[in-house]
């Protein structure tokens, strides 16, 4: 048998894609397998497409997440002054542990409302920048 792409040389396997003829300047070998040049082009090119894809969705879904803890981030941080004001503006004494007790937890509430800002601000603004970069190498989402 001779080789499709060089027919002046022996063939010296099969294609496992296509099945043509291939030569020992044709052949490439990949996982216990071997391609004539065009299928394996046609694997690889396949692969970084879709290595391409999954980058921009996952990036995506960082905006995403991101826009979603901001704004959770936001509701958190105007409900817990809204409970350190009132439990503030209701302290007649200010041993009364009741009161300091609703002050402390507005402060636990405003604590973790800044680390949910952080890091929703983080997710977003990278998510954003992958976005664009991709967008700027022409990657479309399926």
């Amino acid at each position: 048998m001779k080789c499709a792409e060089h027919p002046q040389n022996d063939a010296i396997g099969k294609c496992a894609d296509c099945g043509k003829e291939i030569c020992s300047l044709c052949l490439t070998a990949l996982a216990d397998k071997v391609y004539c040049s065009s299928c394996i082009d046609k694997l690889i090119s396949h692969n970084t497409e879709d290595e391409e894809t999954v980058d921009l969705n996952k990036a995506t879904r960082k905006k995403t997440v991101g826009a979603i803890l901001l704004g959770i981030g936001i509701v958190g941080f105007v409900s817990s002054i809204g409970v350190m004001f009132v439990g503030c503006s209701s302290m007649t004494n200010m041993d009364d542990p009741e009161h300091m007790s609703i002050v402390f937890i507005g402060f636990c509430i405003l604590m973790v409302t800044f680390l949910i800002l952080i890091v929703g601000t983080i997710l977003f603004s990278v998510g954003k920048g992958e976005i664009k970069k991709a967008k700027n190498q022409n990657i479309s989402i399926d």
